[in-house]
């Protein structure tokens, strides 16, 4: 799910590195977990990364519980920034924007993408938003879970639970964390 905006201007800077972090499963029988075996692809990229290093880093943290998944996004942010290197973090961490990143003096902070979303022609008679396929500014709040259950064959009676957990859970963020990302035609 890591790509290019296309087309573009400007200039791509020419990298001495090109790092792809994404998430890969167990390894039971060498007594490696699924979060270790991250820890062990981030440790890579940390020994080498400098100014002329590209990253791309996908779902990082998926092997652990999320508030530690935050704190390794966030950890990787700093250092990665700390050493100059240009990096793509795509996350279903949506709070991570809010942490309080200690990134260098001068340093632009992270540009925050997110996949469209509207309220289409069928939203009002299926209840369901429409990807736009294509990325835009903002920041994602909700990922839409909800709407590959349903696709996927959940009851009517599971997805109904999964909202009324989905709201007790958001409701335990702080203020205005729980909001949508999509936006009316």
């Amino acid at each position: 799910n890591c790509g290019f905006l296309c087309p573009v201007s400007g200039r791509i800077p020419r990298y001495r590195q090109v790092f792809f972090l994404a998430a890969e499963g167990d390894r039971p029988g060498e007594g490696i977990s699924a979060f270790g075996q991250e820890a062990m692809m981030s440790s890579a990229l940390l020994r080498r990364a400098c100014d002329r290093t590209l990253a791309l880093v996908d779902e990082f943290g998926r092997g652990t519980e999320p508030v530690a998944a935050r704190a390794c996004v966030g950890a990787l942010v700093e250092e990665l920034a700390g050493r100059g290197s240009h990096f793509v973090v795509a996350t279903h961490l949506h709070d991570i924007v809010d942490a309080q990143l200690r990134l260098p003096a001068g340093s632009q902070q992270p540009a925050l993408w997110r996949m469209g979303a509207y309220l289409g022609k069928d939203s009002a008679r299926t209840g369901m938003p429409q990807w736009s396929y294509s990325l835009e500014e903002g920041v994602c709040r909700d990922s839409f879970a909800w709407v590959a259950l349903q696709k996927f064959g959940w009851s009517d009676e599971a997805v109904a639970r999964y909202h009324r957990l989905f709201e007790q859970f958001s409701s335990s963020r702080s203020a205005g964390l729980g909001t949508s990302s999509v936006i009316t035609e």
